[in-house]
């Protein structure tokens, strides 16, 4: 790795840890918390994985989540979605800039790992939640700060 890669890694860490000990938490600590959010927030929930996009700078607060549903006890992709995005959308403990959400049906498994390649496609759910991505077959909908705002009101700082 050269210098100037070394620096940038170290740069970023250091952000993040300024950022997230501003908020009192370290980001394992937030992780956990934010995942254990939107298992209680998301219906018919098994697991929740969560990624930061957190580095201090304001174009770069964002969060995501790979929620995993019980589609055997009706569990709905859509309503999974709508329910991650509000979670987080309340629960981040800064504004977040967009934030990612992924679905999959079945229990989560030990080594869960966050990359979206297992999800469910999403076009769908983007379709039945009126999303501005119904042309997008993806495994992960990604919604920016406007349009969170429009969803669920103006952002507040979690107590």
């Amino acid at each position: 790795m050269n210098n100037y890669l070394r620096i940038a890694a170290a740069a970023t860490a250091l952000s993040l840890s300024l950022t997230l000990t501003a908020c009192s938490m370290s980001a394992p600590d937030l992780k956990s918390s934010l995942a254990r959010s939107v298992v209680a927030g998301v219906p018919r929930a098994t697991g929740a994985l969560i990624g930061l996009n957190y580095d201090g700078s304001p174009e770069r607060r964002g969060v995501g989540t790979k929620v995993y549903i019980d589609s055997e006890a009706g569990g709905d992709v859509a309503v999974a979605v709508d329910s991650a995005l509000k979670t987080l959308w309340e629960r981040f403990p800064v504004e977040p800039v967009s934030i990612d959400v992924s679905v999959v049906t079945g229990p989560m498994p030990v080594n869960a790992k966050y990359a979206a390649s297992d999800g469910e496609r999403l076009r769908g759910a983007a379709v039945d939640l009126g999303l501005d991505l119904a042309d997008v077959d993806l495994r992960t909908v990604i919604v920016g700060q406007k349009e969170l705002e429009q969803r669920y009101g103006p952002w507040k700082k979690p107590e």
